[in-house]
């Protein structure tokens, strides 16, 4: 008796319901825990990675085995991988106590610049947290290293590169320390002995260019979180938050200050403050105004024409950090709601759009954002109960499975929604970093527990955290395009001899280029088996066969990839 199998295909016409394809997923699964911290990518779509992880975690995602094993409770680790997902190479660094990598950058030459923090020996030194920097060449080979600190609080958060390789290393530091250890002592000491920010400027080959201190006047603790160049003006933009009163004037001249001032030592404001490459300020902005406001991530467009900020704030706050007001409300009893700033250059005031909350008592957060090459954003972090992630008049809902899930939106030029949604589970799931490769693939990085399905389509990709309280994750995801036809029927057929006929019937198939089948052993991991091109010159609906010969015994999808003469795709 022939069975059939009958699969129905659901093809989105409208524009901002399109979603994102999964293309694969990897964890670093083990009996403990990894997390990736920062991600990025080459020209070449390869994927590079940071974090950290304790125990012994297999790096390789394929079917062969690369284990790494950490030497302290946490080691720092970088990954290659191909376009593909596949690992071309990973490395560790670390010694007996928590090392961890986090954030990466890549300069002109392909060498690839790390900074993070080390709680006791990081190949040069010793201490309690200290910052960690080093560099590596793009085959993981380790180029050289520094330690920075001493026996209190020091920490690397974020780095960045100029047009001319020179390095921006940014964070905060606590009491006295050295920022040029074994050679000429180029000493900062902290406010009252607390916490100040850092910037500290490198050579390409690691020599100690210059460093200076923004100094709270107030003793309360700052947090630098992220520096971004842009090549456009030759400057560096650094920014995250602040409580209190702060002298953002990193001169030593007493005459030299710029104070800006959250209203409160108890309540903190975001700030984006603007330098030249000598370490001279241009200017720092304020935003926030006695109300609870959170930094996520800042990155620059690729023509140096725009700032975006983004993070979580409450209540009613003011976006306009300049002689004008902008304010934004995040509704009653909303615990954070989303928001994206967009400034000039100049940190004059350009927009700002939030992704209201709909829930009350709940927290969400941009975290991560990037410019693609048309200055499409592509914004990701965290949601908790139900979320509007359109940002202009429609209106897309998303509600999380588990207290916290992961989302991503793509939004235009226009600030209009091209497509939104989220994936989650019943644990909490964290978005590290994003980015957007040259093809238009958006890659994510971060850390989840449990079982989670990655898929933001309708489909199905779980992948699970092991028997640890985390795993590290890096999934890529490529937009999927509505086309401007109807795929009518699609069928699988049993036939003798463990042979399946595959027929589909498409309509108006002068808009397709070709048609890809595809399949699998798991609904997971898909292969291409025939690439059908489409005959153009049928007006009405037209029926395609093929006969997979090469069935394996058990269960087998298949899926059908409709491919427009423009290159926009869409799956079954």
């Amino acid at each position: 008796m022939r069975k059939i199998i009958t699969l129905v295909l659901m093809l989105s016409l409208s524009v901002s319901l399109r979603a994102q394809v999964l293309q694969w997923g990897k964890s670093l699964s083990n009996n403990q825990y990894s997390s990736v911290k920062d991600v990025l990518t080459d020209a070449a779509g390869n994927v590079y990675s940071v974090g950290f992880f304790s125990g012994t975690v297999d790096f390789d995602p394929g079917a062969a085995v690369f284990n790494l094993t950490s030497a302290g409770w946490y080691d720092a680790f970088v990954q290659k991988l191909d376009v593909n997902g596949n690992l071309v190479w990973a490395v560790k660094m670390g010694f007996a106590q928590d090392d961890i990598a986090e954030q990466l950058v890549m300069d002109n030459a392909g060498d690839i610049l790390v900074v993070g923090t080390s709680d006791g020996l990081f190949n040069l030194g010793l201490g309690r947290e200290d910052i960690a920097i080093w560099k590596l060449s793009n085959g993981g080979v380790l180029q050289w290293s520094k330690k920075i600190g001493n026996n209190y609080w020091d920490y690397g958060t974020a780095i960045s590169v100029d047009a001319a390789n020179n390095i921006y290393v940014i964070g905060t530091f606590e009491n006295t320390v050295d920022f040029n250890p074994g050679g000429t002592p180029q000493v900062l000491t902290s406010t009252g002995n607390l916490k100040d920010m850092y910037i500290l400027k490198l050579l390409s080959n690691g020599n100690f260019r210059w460093v200076k201190q923004i100094a709270t006047a107030t003793g309360n603790p700052e947090r630098m979180q992220q520096t971004v160049y842009n090549s456009a003006n030759n400057h560096v933009y650094l920014g995250g938050v602040f409580f209190g009163k702060t002298d953002f004037n990193p001169s030593v001249a007493a005459a030299d200050t710029f104070f800006l001032d959250s209203g409160s030592p108890g309540i903190k404001s975001v700030f984006v403050s603007e330098m030249d490459t000598a370490g001279n300020l241009v200017h720092a902005v304020a935003i926030g105004n006695q109300t609870e406001i959170l930094f996520g991530n800042m990155v620059v467009n690729n023509a140096g024409s725009k700032l975006c900020i983004t993070g979580g704030f409450r209540s009613n706050v003011d976006f306009n950090p300049g002689a004008g007001s902008s304010f934004m409300d995040a509704g009653l009893n909303v615990g954070t709601a989303i928001y994206c700033l967009y400034l000039n250059p100049d940190l004059t005031f350009q927009s700002v759009f939030q992704l209201p909350s709909q829930t009350p008592f709940t927290n969400s957060v941009g975290l991560c954002a990037k410019f693609d090459a048309a200055d499409n954003l592509f914004l990701a972090g965290r949601l908790e109960g139900t979320v509007d992630l359109a940002p202009d008049a429609g209106t897309l809902l998303y509600t999380s499975a588990g207290s916290q899930d992961m989302f991503l939106v793509k939004i235009n030029a226009s600030s209009e929604l091209e497509y939104g949604n989220g994936a989650g589970g019943v644990n909490n799931e964290v978005v590290g970093s994003l980015d957007v490769n040259i093809f238009g693939d958006i890659i994510i990085g971060g850390v989840f527990a449990g079982t989670l399905n990655f898929s933001m389509n309708g489909g199905i990709f779980q992948m699970i955290a092991g028997g640890g309280t985390g795993a590290g994750y890096i999934v890529k995801y490529a937009p999927s395009f509505p086309l401007p036809i109807h795929t009518l029927q699609f069928t699988a057929e049993l036939m003798a001899g463990q042979e399946v006929l595959l027929s589909w019937t498409g309509n108006n198939v002068q808009d397709v280029a070709l048609y890809e089948l595809e399949s699998s052993q798991d609904a997971l991991h898909w292969k291409v088996i025939c690439r059908r091109e489409a005959d153009q010159h049928a007006a009405a609906s037209l029926q395609y066969r093929y006969t997979d010969r090469a069935v394996q015994l058990g269960t087998t999808f298949y899926r059908l990839r409709e491919v427009s003469r423009e290159g926009t795709f869409s799956y079954s």
